[in-house]
């Protein structure tokens, strides 16, 4: 096994605005339950310090076979200003530093946020 980074870059606006504090949790499921890898918290810069993840061998991603040369982990970001977002299946590779880019939506005044969550599926590469 190898080890793989993940840093989620986290803004608004177009990628205009970073938003800093926002909350980002690393899970993923391992034998029928969700674990978390790690949690930051968005700089003033709207990124996050990396988080480790195990993968597998760099070598599983250099030609075609039937392993998967990655591993998948979730991503879910929160502010208290903006809806929550939750990205599944983002993919990490060994010995690579992933950047997990998300732009996310301001609440409007008044607006009813109770489970109010955008989210999205990262679909397997084809290698």
């Amino acid at each position: 096994m190898a080890e793989g980074y993940i840093i989620a870059q986290v803004y608004t606006s177009r990628a205009i605005i970073p938003i800093m504090d926002a909350s980002v949790s690393i899970t993923q499921e391992k034998e029928d339950k969700r674990v978390v890898i790690g949690v930051r918290k968005t700089n003033e810069n709207g990124k996050t310090h990396p988080v480790t993840i195990t993968t597998p061998n760099e070598e599983l991603s250099l030609s075609p076979g039937l392993r998967t040369p990655f591993t998948t982990c979730d991503v879910q970001i929160e502010h208290p200003d903006f809806y929550t977002m939750f990205i599944k299946d983002v993919q990490i590779f060994a010995n690579t530093t992933s950047i997990q880019n998300a732009e996310l939506v301001p609440i409007e005044s008044g607006a009813n946020t109770k489970n109010a969550v955008e989210a999205f599926r990262v679909l397997p590469q084809d290698l």
